[in-house]
């Protein structure tokens, strides 16, 4: 999150949006689980549900990671010059 921010003045609440992010899927996630899981018991659909959810937050992080930024990139060129 701090190599994405240039003015680090931002850096509050930047984090406390990814920290609101969170706080959804943790507030959500057991319920959701817990109505997946149904009268039948198939603990399996909540653990894929679970198990899918984590996969794709994984993917985002590293997509994040991958992909540059031209803000960034534009801040890099101008302290090297």
């Amino acid at each position: 999150m701090t190599v994405w921010t240039p003015d680090l003045s931002e850096l509050g609440a930047r984090m406390g949006l990814c920290f609101t992010f969170t706080a959804f899927g943790g507030l959500l996630g057991g319920p959701m689980s817990g109505a997946l899981l149904g009268s039948q018991h198939k603990w399996w659909i909540a653990s894929l549900f679970s198990g899918l959810i984590s996969l794709i937050g994984i993917l985002i992080f590293v997509v994040m990671h991958l992909y540059p930024v031209p803000a960034l990139k534009a801040h890099e060129d101008t302290q090297r010059a």
